[in-house]
């Protein structure tokens, strides 16, 4: 009995040696083996896979695109390739190797799908910068995203699950190490990068386009053009950046203004200043191959005719409206910012800076904003307020709003606000205006049969529906322009001020024809024109980009320049312009300001978020109904008791009601809130106490 317990005992620890033995060769970490091999096919494999669907999605789906790209630029075909194997290559760290590919692949495509998806929609692919606009750009979504898309969606999210099970079960015996080799390869990779992408991008043949993303895209490749968007965050002063070098520019800025014999109007005679962005903007009659039975812009083709007008270089194309915006207002050429940037939502969001709005009032003028649309869209609330306006009018404080067939904010509602703005001082007044009437997307299918600007010509059905819709909403633009500038023409003959405006298209509109296929239009130009109650010199090319504008129309009116007008007034022939501009923009944005004198540095500013004032006059309860009466309501009002907000209705401009949750009492407080997009709080009024 003893020895068979013993004989047991002996077999059991033989078993229990041999499995420790078999563990502890398992453990042992090859430098190569059969299991390291598979692993690197798949890793290489994958990766290149990834590389050409990525580059075919960011190319409109073009296989001879890509086999050019490969082609002409190999360079940057290998880093693109290296940057996916470096990326790829973390899961030789992982025991379910497949199933770490299988999510990573995911995500890079599903980066490549959205970028796509974003490309069709505005022109551009995405860049780092459209994470600080994600919220902005999820609150317009529904305009774009429709029922097959969701669909599809969700077939893509059930289809990767599935994958990763499996994937997960086929590593379930996977060692987390197979071989010593394939992270030696991974490392490689990630050196020979390090080491190529210094001499490659100083020689030029990779680099950053900042005002063409999609050329950027197009030159740089997918991966490290995204990647590069993110690590470009990362500012660095201009070559040849100094106190001295600022210095010097300033000097030659105030030599050449002191020369200056241009006439400056003074006292009564110094004009308003405006300027109106038209969301969109462009002559339909330049389109190839297209007729119209009418021109859907008489108004602005007569103001081009008898003023300064031309085609201005913009820094965006389809979309990305605040980049325009930013040159003009600022005079900052996008040349010089981050590929996609939006400067509402980095430069300006927490920081002051100066612009137009800042030079101006520093001359006594009353620098006001308005916009048809969202006032914490792209953050503009608090850019317009560090860029030193008084007022910001949104749509959040207008009433009187007509909409498109796509719910898009029409621009006649403009004149009623700017014409208050003008009236709402004693003195000279600033107005930046942005339109939104003109936005995309436009509809493949006819949305209204009674439009007056029918289209025809040689093209697909699915272009005639879009040009239909979109030559409707530039009629109206165009009949707004005309509406403006006859309200400025009346004021002027009651009141005797003068005003000069600057009228231009913010980036060409994302029009498929004009995108899809050949080129027929320059997408990266957009008409100007002006307007004045006096009589203005007619120049011709007075204009090349956008960051001049604001010169010019200083120019034109008789107005004294601002610091960084003066440099482009001044220094524009100069061989060294650009350099210069460059120097001054980093300085002024980034830098230490060695170019403004004291007091042209733009100090701490507050803005009062529109141009009416919102009052409470009384405030009574009838059952479970609150009904507050004041002033200048709008649909965007909401009334809050004791800090609590309450489900509330605009019944007219003076009357809100809102549902009680109880009784109102002696010393409870009312107030009414402005809220804008998500909900955000855009102003609050002075509390109202029941007595």
């Amino acid at each position: 009995m003893e020895n068979n317990t013993n004989k047991k005992t002996n077999n059991n620890i033989s078993t229990e040696n041999k499995t420790n033995a078999d563990e502890s060769k398992k453990k042992k970490i090859r430098f190569i083996s059969k299991d390291s091999i598979k692993d690197l096919a798949i890793w290489l494999t994958v990766s290149l896979g990834l590389f050409l669907i990525l580059e075919y999605l960011s190319r409109k789906s073009s296989f001879e695109k890509v086999q050019l790209f490969i082609k002409d630029n190999t360079y940057a075909t290998v880093i693109n390739i290296l940057l996916i194997l470096g990326i790829t290559g973390i899961i030789f760290f992982f025991k379910h190797k497949k199933a770490v590919l299988w999510i990573i692949s995911f995500l890079i495509l599903g980066l490549g799908i959205v970028s796509r998806m974003i490309l069709e929609f505005r022109g551009m692919p995405v860049a780092f910068m459209d994470l600080y606009a994600l919220q902005d750009g999820l609150s317009i979504a529904s305009r774009f995203i429709n029922a097959k898309m969701i669909m599809i969606a969700i077939v893509i999210i059930a289809f990767f699950v599935i994958g990763l099970v499996f994937m997960w079960k086929l590593d379930k015996k996977s060692q987390r190490f197979n071989g010593i080799s394939n992270i030696i390869a991974w490392v490689l990779s990630i050196l020979v990068f390090v080491v190529s992408i210094g001499p490659i991008k100083a020689k030029g043949i990779m680099h950053n386009i900042g005002w063409d993303v999609q050329a950027a895209y197009e030159l740089n490749g997918f991966v490290y053009s995204i990647l590069d968007s993110y690590f470009g965050y990362l500012r660095k002063p201009p070559e040849g950046y100094s106190k001295e070098a600022i210095a010097k520019i300033r000097e030659e800025v105030d030599k050449k203004a002191a020369e200056d014999k241009r006439t400056i109007k003074k006292g009564k005679d110094v004009p308003n200043v405006v300027m109106v962005q038209l969301e969109g903007f462009m002559d339909p009659t330049k389109i190839p191959n297209v007729n119209l039975s009418i021109d859907p812009l008489p108004n602005f083709r007569k103001l081009a005719e008898k003023n300064t007008s031309g085609y201005m270089n913009v820094p965006t194309t389809g979309g990305g409206t605040a980049r325009t915006e930013f040159e003009v207002i600022t005079g900052n050429n996008f040349d010089n910012l981050l590929s996609g940037e939006i400067p509402y939502t980095s430069i300006v969001k927490e920081k002051t800076s100066n612009s137009l709005a800042t030079a101006l009032k520093k001359q006594g003028f009353t620098a006001h904003a308005l916009h048809n649309f969202k006032g914490n869209f792209y953050n503009r609330n608090k850019g317009f307020k560090n860029l030193g306006y008084d007022t910001f009018t949104s749509v959040e404080y207008m009433n009187g709003l007509e909409y498109t067939a796509l719910n898009w904010p029409k621009d006649y509602v403009l004149t009623d606000y700017m014409k208050k703005a003008l009236d709402s001082t004693k003195g000279k007044d600033f107005i930046t205006t942005v339109s939104v009437q003109g936005h995309s997307s436009y509809p493949m299918e006819k949305v209204n049969e009674d439009y007056p600007c029918k289209i025809t010509g040689n093209i697909d059905e699915k272009y005639k529906n879009q040009l239909y819709y979109y030559c409707e909403q530039v009629r109206e633009m165009d009949e707004f322009v005309k509406q403006f500038n006859d309200m400025l023409l009346q004021r002027k003959k009651e009141t005797g001020e003068d005003t000069i405006v600057l009228y231009y298209g913010d980036h060409m509109p994302y029009l498929d024809y004009l995108y899809d296929g050949e080129e027929y239009l320059n997408r990266y130009k957009s008409p100007y024109t002006y307007f004045a109650t006096f009589d203005i010199p007619k120049e011709e090319n007075a204009i090349t980009d956008s960051f001049q504008a604001g010169t010019e129309l200083l120019k034109l009116g008789g107005v004294e320049y601002g610091p960084i007008e003066k440099l482009h007034a001044y220094l524009r022939n100069d061989k060294d312009y650009l350099k210069k501009v460059q120097l001054v923009e980093y300085d002024i944005l980034f830098g230490e300001k060695y170019y403004l004198k004291d007091n042209e540095i733009q100090k701490k500013n507050t803005i009062k978020m529109g141009i009416d004032d919102i009052k409470i006059n009384s405030a009574k309860a009838k059952g479970d109904i609150l009904t507050v009466e004041g002033q200048n309501f709008t649909a965007r009002s909401f009334v809050c008791l004791n800090e609590k907000m309450l489900e509330t209705k605009m019944e007219s401009p003076s009357k809100l009601t809102a549902k009680l949750n109880g009784e109102l009492k002696k010393g409870d407080t009312i107030t009414v809130k402005q809220l804008g997009d998500h909900d955000a709080e855009l102003s609050s009024i002075k509390e109202f106490k029941i007595k």
